[in-house]
């Protein structure tokens, strides 16, 4: 009996995660192709079929490209909060009745085997939010899209045996990219993405909490590099006594391979 865990791909051209329990079997977002999806699944022993719901953060394409698509051919209900489903609705040009399905940020709701708590997140969209999932003692907690870190998720990823927290960009390769201006203010505003200083940070703070697994995502290709993004956050974790792949094990979830499997007995 095991809860299983995949990040089929995340970065800023798509961002789509596994959670197979027992019986059931969700995915968090669905922004990469459907094909990309069904190939990723395949590939280690799921059938898009089997999928029980697709959890949506929020709105933006590299969250949903393949939510439409994935829906209809295998009838699979999706789940969104009421600002966040009404902008998916606008933006895919529809689902199937039978297959919308609301919930209420900050309230559980059940999925099979899996107690979900969807929570808050500060980003430029409808209604974003994180997820934690819950399955026979586990709990994998999925936090990007994130312009500052607030109490609100702080609380959610605390307690977490896997943790999958954005390190969006390195703030000096930001400021001196290609991105014009006004991107650049977007990315490392309020409402925008996480540094990987601040994700550093956070992970070092939650160390305490019983953190157990870290899963870096959501790397821009133009403003991070998957070891730059470990390095960094390594060197919070060691400030605060803790090493990597001794105290705590970090990984980088990449856009263009699906990550490990991670199992949770």
């Amino acid at each position: 009996m095991a809860v299983t865990f995949c990040a089929l791909g995340s970065g800023s051209k798509g961002n789509s995660y596994l959670v197979a329990g027992n019986k059931n079997r969700i995915l968090v977002d669905a922004g990469l192709t459907a094909k990309t999806i069904e190939c990723h699944l395949s590939a280690i022993g799921v059938y898009p079929g089997e999928l029980d719901g697709i959890l949506v953060t929020h709105e933006h394409t590299d969250h949903i490209a393949g939510i439409k698509v994935l829906s209809k051919r295998y009838d699979i209900p999706v789940y969104a909060n009421e600002p966040t489903m009404i902008a998916l609705l606008r933006k895919t040009g529809g689902l199937e009745e039978k297959n919308i399905r609301l919930f209420t940020t900050g309230e559980d709701f059940f999925i099979g085997e899996f107690d979900i708590t969807p929570f808050k997140t500060p980003h430029d969209s409808a209604s974003p939010c994180g997820f934690s999932v819950y399955c026979r003692g586990s709990k994998i907690t999925v936090a990007t899209d994130i312009g500052h870190m607030t109490r609100t998720v702080l609380n959610a990823c605390k307690g977490s045996d896997i943790l999958v927290l954005e390190a969006n960009h390195d703030l000096d390769m930001l400021l001196n990219g290609p991105y014009s201006p006004f991107l650049k203010q977007r990315v490392q505003g309020p409402n925008g993405h996480l540094s990987n200083d601040v994700c550093g940070k956070t992970l070092a703070y939650l160390l305490d909490e019983g953190l157990k697994q870290i899963i870096l995502a959501h790397l821009s290709e133009e403003n991070n590099l998957p070891q730059l993004a470990y390095s960094t956050v390594c060197t919070f974790l060691q400030e605060r006594g803790a090493v990597a792949g001794r105290d705590v094990y970090v990984d980088v979830a990449a856009q263009y391979q699906r990550g490990k499997c991670y199992r949770l007995l």
